[in-house]
C-alpha cells in the first residue's frame, strides 16, 4: 500500500509525494488513532526535496544498513544508518535526502498536541526545543517504537487505554531526554564542550570501547543534559557522538588487526555487534575490508 504520510514542500506548503516510492507493509491508518500514525515498510529509493511534516517524525532503521546524502542548509553530508538507528525530526523541520539504495524502516508520527498533552508534568510557559538528529542509538526509544508497531500489527486490540499508556510513555521519555525541558526547568548554565571535557570523554570512551555506550552516559561524563550534550557535540565535531565512537572503535580495530587474533574477537573487543558489523563500518571508514587491511599490514 502507499504511505499515508503527508509531506509538504517548504517553499509552497503544497503536498508532495516525494516521488511516491514508499512501500508500506503495515499501517495504523485505519485504526482511527488521532494524532498518531505508524507505518512499517521499505523503499527502493527516497528523494525528498526541502519537505517537512507537521508531526514529530521518528524513523527507525530495521532490517538492513543504509546510507544517503542529507542536505542541511548549504552543507551536504553522507549519513549511514545501521538497524536500530533512529532519525528524529521535529515538526516543520525541512529536510532534503538522496537515498539511492533500498532502505527498511518503521516510521512513527505524533502530533504536537498529542505529545505535549500526554506529558506527565506541566509545560505551561515553556517553549521546548527538540533535537533534529540522525544516528540516535537508543534501545529504550527503539523499544517504544517497536511497541507501537506491535500494537498496529495487533489491530489495536489492546484497546484505547493501552494505546494512551504507550503515548504517555513516549511523551515522557522523549521530552525528558530529547528536548531542553530539564535545562529550562533548572536554568542551568553549562560550560561549552571544551578540551578538558573532551579529554575526559575520550578517556571514558577508550575505557569502555567494548561496551554498549549510551548517550546518557556520555553526557553524564561531561556534566551535561543529553539534549545539550548532543547539540554541543555536533556543533564541535560535525558528527554525532555515535559516529565519533564508531571512529574510535575503527581506530582500535586497526591496531588489533596488526595482531593475529580472530576478526570475531576483534569485533567483540571493540564493541561491534558482530564480525559483519565490524567489516561494514571498517570498510566505510578506511575504504578497505579488515581482512585486506590485515594482509597488507600484518608483519
Amino acid at each position: 500500500m502507499k504511505s499515508a504520510i503527508t509531506y509538504l514542500d517548504a517553499e509552497t506548503q503544497r503536498v508532495t509525494d516525494c516521488g511516491d516510492p514508499l512501500v508500506i507493509e503495515l499501517s495504523s491508518r485505519d485504526l482511527n488513532w488521532q494524532g498518531l500514525l505508524v507505518e512499517k515498510g521499505w523503499s527502493p529509493f527516497f528523494r525528498p526535496r526541502n519537505v517537512y511534516t507537521d508531526y514529530f517524525y521518528f524513523a527507525l532503521a530495521t532490517s538492513a544498513s543504509a546510507e544517503w546524502l542529507a542536505t542541511e542548509g548549504k552543507n551536504t553530508r553522507m549519513v549511514k544508518a545501521e538497524p536500530g538507528d533512529i532519525w528524529l525530526n521535529p515538526p516543520r523541520s525541512a529536510f532534503t535526502h538522496d537515498v539511492e539504495s533500498p532502505c527498511f524502516f518503521t516510521i512513527l508520527l505524533i502530533s504536537e498536541d498529542l505529545l505535549f498533552g500526554s506529558f506527565g508534568s506541566p509545560l505551561a510557559g515553556l517553549k521546548l526545543n527538540f533535537l533534529n538528529q540522525y544516528n540516535v542509538r537508543d534501545t529504550v526509544l527503539a523499544h517504544i517504537i517497536d511497541l507501537f508497531e506491535k500494537e498496529t500489527a495487533n489491530h489495536g486490540n489492546n484497546g484505547p487505554q493501552y494505546l494512551q499508556n504507550l503515548v504517555n510513555l513516549l511523551s515522557d521519555y522523549f521530552i525528558r531526554n530529547y528536548s531542553d525541558y530539564a535545562d529550562q526547568l533548572t536554568r542551568a548554565k553549562y560550560s561549552a564542550l571544551g578540551p578538558q571535557k573532551m579529554a575526559e570523554l575520550d578517556k571514558y570512551i577508550v575505557a569502555h570501547l567494548g561496551d554498549d555506550m549510551h548517550i546518557a552516559n556520555l553526557a553524564a561524563v561531561c556534566g551535561m543534559s543529553k539534549f545539550y550534550f548532543l547539540k554541543e557535540f555536533k556543533k564541535l565535531h560535525g558528527i554525532t557522538p555515535y559516529q565519533y565512537v564508531l571512529r574510535q572503535r575503527v581506530a582500535r580495530a586497526t591496531d588489533l588487526l596488526r595482531e593475529k587474533r580472530p576478526l570475531a574477537q576483534i569485533a567483540y573487543d571493540t564493541g561491534f555487534s558482530d564480525q559483519s558489523h565490524l567489516t561494514r563500518v571498517f570498510k566505510s571508514v578506511t575504504g578497505k575490508a579488515p581482512g585486506a587491511f590485515r594482509r597488507k599490514n600484518l608483519p
